[in-house]
């Protein structure tokens, strides 16, 4: 007999962060406990005029990091790519540019000193303005650390996979997402997306104080030069389905990637450093957050969890070994005025104790 959950403590949470207007205006929830689905839930707005449901597929920035990470992964072991190769071997328009000596691992670990500057999306339309772009860039200077790169690393490394005559995201489907039968994932967002799922595209908001409007620049990257380091778009569902084969290591078993290539991507990728933009000491491995307790989610997520936030925190992805757990949610409000509304980022501590207190997986010391 199948285990049902009422998950009523994380509903109530949902429900009073949506009346107060200071949580967001909707939300997607997904988790799931040894591949059974515990949660699929959706409340508030997905449009001004649309009522949010499950099968709605947000801009869930940073959030598919991982996906493109595997994908990329997938070609380093079928020597398509030299994970250590420097950049400038490739591209010889970064021959001398700090750039050049940026490599595939260095970019995917979070340790490559790339600045987190972020342009404004939809200015890539051409291969060439991302070339220019990065050649042009300085890297930080980290000698202990490391350094979170939002946009520069995926599309350094999408640069230099063209320069070799692939294309990441004709990988990233055929040989990820179509397996994994993930649908509802879009890394990038193309016109023919548009056309087949319009009414289905949620919207982002931007919250300052009171008051939400939407988020201005969603949708300008649609068929641009792509951007696989937070130009994704997502249901909660996919994300989890994504984040459940990993978890059983289901993308090992249809020869996506090799176990030790799956240990490599989940292991850190280097000591712990203090990253200047999430502000805190923090662990990564390969374009994935390891050890989520030291990423903002709390005590009881195990050091052996994996997942990536995305945004300025609204959106979070997670599977935690320890105990077959998956969670994902997504809150596409961007909270500019952090003196009217605590930040997402600060509440999601208290979000994953409630999930898995009502899944009694609270370890014994956070047990009521």
């Amino acid at each position: 007999m199948a285990v049902t959950w009422e998950m009523s403590a994380t509903r109530r949470m949902l429900n009073e962060g949506l009346e107060s207007r200071l949580f967001y205006c909707g939300a997607q929830v997904y988790v799931s406990v040894g591949g059974e689905c515990a949660l699929d839930h959706a409340l508030g707005l997905a449009t001004p005029r649309t009522a949010a449901t499950t099968d709605h597929i947000f801009h869930v920035w940073c959030s598919t990091k991982p996906i493109a990470a595997l994908a990329t992964l997938h070609l380093a072991e079928a020597g398509v790519l030299d994970l250590d190769r420097p950049f400038e071997s490739i591209v010889p328009e970064w021959a001398g540019r700090p750039i050049g000596s940026v490599t595939a691992r260095s970019a995917m670990a979070h340790r490559a000193g790339l600045p987190p500057t972020v342009p404004v999306l939809g200015c890539f339309l051409l291969q060439s303005n991302a070339v220019a772009a990065l050649g042009a860039l300085d890297l930080w200077d980290m000698p202990d650390g490391v350094m979170y790169a939002p946009v520069w690393g995926f599309m350094a490394i999408n640069v230099v996979l063209r320069v070799l005559g692939v294309r990441l995201e004709e990988i990233i489907q055929t040989t990820v997402l179509d397996p994994l039968e993930i649908s509802d994932c879009w890394l990038p967002i193309t016109s023919e997306n548009l056309s087949q799922g319009a009414s289905r595209i949620g919207m982002n908001w931007v919250q300052t104080r009171n008051v939400l409007r939407p988020y201005p620049s969603d949708g300008l990257e649609v068929d641009s030069f792509p951007d696989f380091g937070q130009g994704g778009y997502a249901s909660a569902r996919a994300l989890g389905r994504f984040y459940e084969a990993m978890l059983t290591k289901e993308v090992v078993e249809r020869g996506i990637v090799s176990e030790s290539t799956y240990e490599m991507m989940l292991a850190p990728a280097g000591p712990e450093g203090y990253d200047p933009i999430m502000q805190r000491p923090c662990t990564y491995g390969l374009g994935v957050m390891v050890d989520m307790s030291k990423h903002g989610f709390g005590d009881a997520c195990s050091a052996s969890s994996f997942g990536h936030s995305g945004g300025t925190g609204e959106m979070l992805a997670f599977a935690d070994p320890r105990d077959d757990l998956v969670v994902v949610a997504t809150f596409p409000t961007v909270e500019i005025d952090t003196n009217s509304a605590i930040s997402i980022a600060s509440r999601r501590p208290h979000f994953v104790q409630t999930i898995r207190r009502d899944l009694s997986l609270l370890p014994p010391t956070q047990v009521d």
